[in-house]
């Protein structure tokens, strides 16, 4: 789900569930987990974008409890279907991804349909 507020702004939310086996030699049990994203965004122009994001699960492994992790960055738009984009992370809460601060850097690719 996604909102434009105004010209720049914009706020989205993505949810899902997953349920996952740990690893035999983890101990094999199954767990099962909620994961939000939240989103917010400010384009000044229609290249360049900054966002900030929380992401998380709510089980990180069958006897773990949450993870949390905010990151935001930069997103600069090459063509209308190729991005780049940078970005710093820190972890919240929990273990998710096993980091405590990360720097990224990426790309984006879309493949139009018609």
């Amino acid at each position: 789900m996604s909102l434009g507020i105004g010209p720049h702004w914009g706020i989205a939310f993505m949810g899902g569930v997953t349920s996952e086996v740990a690893p035999a030699n983890s101990g094999g049990r199954r767990f099962t987990s909620f994961n939000p994203d939240w989103v917010v965004t400010y384009a000044w122009d229609n290249r360049y974008q900054l966002y900030g994001e929380v992401y998380g699960q709510s089980k990180i492994g069958p006897r773990l409890g949450n993870g949390f992790d905010a990151d935001g960055g930069f997103q600069y738009l090459i063509t209308p279907h190729f991005e780049i984009d940078a970005e710093l992370g820190q972890r919240i809460s929990g273990r998710l991804g096993g980091f405590d601060n990360y720097v990224g850097v990426g790309l984006g690719l879309e493949f139009p349909y018609d």
